[in-house]
């Protein structure tokens, strides 16, 4: 769909003509683009008559249908606000491309959120094994000393399952998981 008052490519109004409406002030009229006297608009009837309007410098159909099925063919390039990774569909690119959208990916998501993926979860004699999980899981977000032992709150399960492995192999233990999901943890 293209904007009624420019004919820029955009879902009604584009951002231009937007800014220019709300800082017109009085609704229902617009500055020509010369700055001169402003022109009435009329109210719209109906919805198919709004649609006509919106649709009036739109072009064909099949130029409307080229350019959205374009647009679906090559997704946008998105790229995390706080660590920077970049994001093509699902899948992490290397680098962030002509004008990536700005987000916030899942993995800093959940950080803000305070939801982590992993508990790794040391009892018994633990300091050492402590400060050897501190060094190899550098995902390590959160250290919470608990009854008899320390909690480490992971990013990455994967990495957490892989740590804890070399961590019984290394100073002996036992080596339970449980799927319980925790959203929160309150202090």
């Amino acid at each position: 769909m293209k904007c009624p008052i420019c004919g820029r490519l955009s879902r009604g109004l584009c951002d231009a003509c937007q800014q220019k409406e709300d800082s017109a002030g009085t609704p229902g009229k617009r500055k020509d683009k010369k700055g001169g006297k402003k022109q009435s608009r009329k109210p719209v009837e109906s919805l198919a008559e709004a649609m006509q309007q919106a649709s009036a410098g739109a072009g064909t159909p099949e130029d409307q249908a080229a350019g959205t099925a374009a647009a679906m063919r090559q997704p946008r390039i998105r790229q995390c606000t706080r660590c920077g990774t970049c994001f093509r569909g699902a899948h992490k690119v290397k680098s962030p491309g002509p004008s990536p959208v700005r987000f916030v990916c899942p993995t800093c998501s959940r950080q803000t959120g305070q939801y982590f993926e992993a508990i790794l979860q040391l009892r018994g004699d633990w300091e050492d094994a402590a400060n050897e999980a501190r060094t190899q899981v550098h995902v390590a977000k959160q250290v919470m000393p608990r009854g008899g032992g320390v909690d480490l709150y992971t990013d990455d399960t994967s990495k957490t399952r892989a740590v804890a492995k070399r961590l019984a192999k290394k100073f002996g233990g036992n080596v339970v998981e449980t799927a319980k999901l925790h959203t929160q943890d309150h202090l």
